[in-house]
């Protein structure tokens, strides 16, 4: 058990155990099966709140299922999702899709089941035989990369404008009593945010992506389920049609591999997907996704302390922990802001 000691005041870090099921979500999800012709469920667990939908482990006679549920239909990503996998389901790198539809019975709600997936995610498998195994990261991403985009409709460039277009002044006032100088942290990150939005925007301007390939939009710990030595993706709401070479060069800021590891990668990649990189850049790129991985993570932490209003403090803590892990690669950027030390040191000092 860790003892954190800035981020909650010398108070034991739990991670909290998951809230029970209400009686309306029961209710609704019933009426969702029956709609769907599925048997009715004999047990239902909340599995977590994401920002745009919240997710269930359904089971009954015929299996189990993950079941997501959204009040928002804007700004969910079911409905793509649902077609990612309705189009790639013979991949079999990710979940099998059963329906997808909007209730009006309570209220209207849009929704989507597909099967459960038996596997551990990394954080319970753990990375280090994933490591080992050479293989397992390049075959994910020249398998992934090949999916079909026919229902997907956003571009790179749609996907990185939604964190260069993120707008600092639509975050509420909210006082999380149990961060330690947390408005003094709430600054240093909004200037960061606004910093980062225009070395990225004029650094853009520069660089060529290539925009033929499927890119997940979120790989991280929890969205990557390990088969043995077998990679398989979930989530697929932030997916977009981009450039593989800058999804990769991202996974290393989620998941902390040496350098060392993240050429090779792209260099097995590049020979099962027999494309040739002469095009690319790549010592641009990689700044550029340095870059762009500090933005998201000011942006991720912004996002679920004051957004979210702290429901997720799991996730907070990964904040810091990417932050700390990746410290020296953002230390070593030209136009690193040094002013972001304080917070640096703050969740280092938070996060054993």
């Amino acid at each position: 058990m860790a003892r954190i000691t800035n981020l909650f005041k010398d108070k034991v870090y739990l991670f909290s155990s998951l809230r029970e099921v209400y009686p309306s979500e029961i209710n609704l999800i019933k009426s969702i099966f029956e709609r769907e012709g599925l048997k009715e469920p004999s047990k239902i667990d909340f599995l977590s709140a994401n920002l745009n939908n919240d997710l269930f482990l359904v089971q009954n006679d015929l299996g189990k299922f993950c079941v997501k549920i959204s009040l928002d239909r804007k700004g969910s990503g079911l409905e793509k999702e649902f077609l990612i996998l309705k189009n790639n389901w013979k991949r079999k790198i990710s979940a099998f899709p059963l329906a997808y539809g909007v209730t009006k019975d309570f209220s209207p709600v849009e929704y989507s089941i597909v099967g459960y997936v038996p596997a551990p995610n990394l954080f319970d498998f753990g990375l280090q035989p994933i490591i080992e195994s050479e293989d397992a990261i390049p075959y994910f991403f020249a398998n992934l990369s090949c999916f079909s985009t026919d229902s997907v409709q956003s571009s790179i460039l749609d996907y990185l404008e939604s964190y260069l277009s993120f707008d600092i002044l639509k975050v509420p006032e909210v006082d999380p009593e149990w961060i330690k100088n947390h408005q003094s942290i709430k600054n240093i990150v909004k200037n960061q945010i606004l910093l980062l939005q225009d070395i990225l925007r004029e650094k853009i301007k520069n660089i060529s992506f290539s925009q033929s390939n499927f890119c997940h939009g979120d790989l991280n710990f929890s969205n990557i389920l390990a088969f043995g030595n077998h990679l398989h993706a979930i989530n697929y709401e932030n997916s977009f049609k981009g450039d593989w070479v800058f999804e990769l060069l991202c996974l290393k800021y989620n998941l902390f591999f040496p350098n060392s590891l993240e050429k090779e990668y792209i260099d097995k990649t590049e020979n099962l997907l027999k494309t040739n990189l002469n095009g690319h850049n790549l010592n641009q790129l990689k700044e550029f996704a340095c870059y762009f991985n500090l933005l998201k993570l000011m942006v991720e932490y912004l996002t679920e302390v004051y957004i979210l209003k702290c429901s997720r403090q799991n996730k907070i803590l990964q904040c810091g922990i990417k932050l700390s892990k990746n410290y020296d690669h953002f230390y070593q950027l030209p136009d690193f802001d040094k002013k972001l030390k304080p917070i640096a040191e703050f969740f280092v000092e938070s996060v054993i």
